[in-house]
């Protein structure tokens, strides 16, 4: 909670040329610890039975350089 409101405080006064930010960005700025923490919380309460944390980053892994290799050839065209 304390990280959270520090990064509010950071995010809401950093701006242009004396300029707050613009609210959009700040609450996308925002959304990454919370979808960290909710990913932390869900890994927690739904870990697969017998399965140790080198299996699951293998797999996380695979599974995101899959999708990076898809995207740089959707992009190539």
């Amino acid at each position: 909670v304390v990280g959270f409101v520090g990064a509010v405080m950071v995010a809401v006064t950093r701006g242009e040329a004396g300029q707050p930010a613009e609210f959009l960005w700040v609450a996308v700025g925002l959304l990454i610890p919370v979808s960290l923490a909710a990913g932390n919380i869900y890994r927690t309460a739904d870990w697969p039975l017998g399965t140790g944390p080198i299996e699951l980053a293998v797999g996380s892994h695979l599974a995101s350089a899959a999708l990076l290799v898809c995207g740089i050839f959707t992009l190539q065209g």
